[in-house]
């Protein structure tokens, strides 16, 4: 057989009943493209600024005071010194005074203080009742003399008990402060004074008598002398509840 005739017979067979089996063109699948995240972007967060803390100036310094020393005469605290204070009425480095007890010819004695006004004693003794004070640091500024006050602070006088509290032995006071006073005067609401000697400067003492009503005292320096000096005042027993 020859090419030629395989050729037909081939084409016979198949038209004889064999179909031909199609050829099939596969479908393209659509490709996806992803689709990119965004990248989150970073929220800048502020940073708080540092607190203003202003640059203290420098502390001004007291300029040179514009009064001398106030010197006062409070009461004495016994029979040996004599009290005083100082004030200023300007501000200063220190309230340092010197004192004079001759007009101001000389100052022999300095009280030191950082804070006013403050206090201070000098010794009760001839020639010593008259001082003056300057300023330590500007001694142009000195006040005016100022005499001592010889009288004794005040006694603090305390009711104990009630009236009456023991008919038999009487009622309680006491005092404090009493200093050098060396008598005490009592008057009761009826009746004579009586006087209770050698005192000392805090004490406790039973009356002899009971009697409602309001007391005298009188705490007395010097008794019998040109010099005597009291402290009068007057308290009450209250009522027993």
């Amino acid at each position: 057989m020859t090419i030629f005739g395989a050729a037909i017979t081939a084409i016979g067979l198949a038209a004889c009943g064999s179909a031909a089996r199609p050829t099939t063109t596969p479908s393209v699948s659509p490709t996806l493209t992803p689709t990119a995240v965004p990248t989150p972007t970073a929220t800048a967060t502020a940073t708080p600024s540092a607190a203003f803390t202003p640059t203290p100036g420098p502390t001004p310094t007291p300029g040179p005071p514009s009064t001398p020393p106030v010197l006062t005469a409070l009461c004495a605290p016994n029979n040996t010194e004599f009290a005083w204070q100082i004030s200023s009425e300007s501000t200063q480095t220190d309230y340092n005074v010197d004192l004079s007890f001759n007009a101001g010819a000389t100052f022999p004695m300095e009280e030191t203080s950082a804070t006013q006004p403050f206090t201070f004693d000098t010794p009760n003794i001839p020639d010593h009742q008259l001082v003056l004070a300057r300023w330590d640091s500007y001694p142009s500024m000195a006040s005016h003399g100022t005499n001592a006050n010889r009288n004794f602070c005040n006694p603090v006088m305390t009711v104990l008990t009630c009236d009456p509290t023991n008919p038999a032995g009487g009622d309680m006071i006491s005092w404090t402060g009493a200093g050098d006073f060396t008598m005490l005067r009592l008057t009761p609401p009826k009746g004579p004074a009586f006087n209770v000697m050698g005192l000392t400067a805090s004490e406790y003492y039973g009356l002899p008598l009971t009697s409602t009503g309001t007391w005298g005292y009188s705490f007395i320096s010097g008794y019998g002398t040109p010099n005597e000096t009291d402290s009068r005042g007057t308290f009450v027993f209250p009522a027993c509840a």
